[in-house]
């Protein structure tokens, strides 16, 4: 499909395939289009293939040789993004009691531009909120540890999981088993 340079700003994927920008215009016969950019010419229609993630403004501009006519020029904003990418990132999930609630946090992950928390063990969502998440701390005669997982997504899809964990303290069930067991 192809992209008529009429908006200032456009999203793609670094995986997707070239772009075909047209600058929808009929030029004159004293006019001539050049674009200004990584790619160079005088077609109304380019393809851009990006070759790493970033932005960069693509300018279509249109001269003329006619006294007393200035030039035009449209330019659009590309950014072009990966995957997010968890390299390096740590997710933090604090300490707690079992049947406390803690919070979980991930530093911001490049490229994303949402986050999603999901159930791991030892741990139940209670509220989530982009880089933050809320969880009750569960345990049970096998489970001792919490953990939970998040991801990183933009249009180009999902980060692999970022897992965070950490010991559920049992204290307060073990006082309550040696109470009811002296009783």
């Amino acid at each position: 499909c192809a992209l008529p340079i009429s908006g200032t700003t456009h999203q793609m994927c670094l995986a997707d395939a070239a772009l075909a920008i047209q600058a929808n215009t009929t030029l004159k016969a004293t006019e001539t289009g050049t674009w200004t950019s990584t790619f160079t010419g005088t077609t109304a229609n380019q393809s851009y293939s990006p070759s790493s993630t970033g932005v960069e403004t693509i300018t279509w501009e249109i001269s003329t040789t006619v006294t007393g006519c200035t030039n035009a020029q449209k330019s659009i904003a590309i950014t072009t993004l990966d995957v997010p990418d968890v390299t390096g990132i740590v997710a933090t999930l604090a300490d707690g009691c079992e049947g406390t609630d803690v919070a979980a946090s991930v530093p911001t992950i490049p490229d994303a531009s949402s986050y999603s928390w999901l159930n791991e063990v030892g741990s139940v969502i209670k509220s989530q909120s982009g880089q933050s998440a809320t969880l009750t701390l569960v345990a049970d005669d096998v489970t001792t540890t919490a953990s939970v997982e998040v991801v990183g997504t933009n249009i180009c899809g999902a980060s692999t999981p970022v897992v965070a964990s950490n010991t559920i303290d049992l204290e307060d069930r073990k006082s309550t088993r040696l109470n009811s067991s002296h009783i």
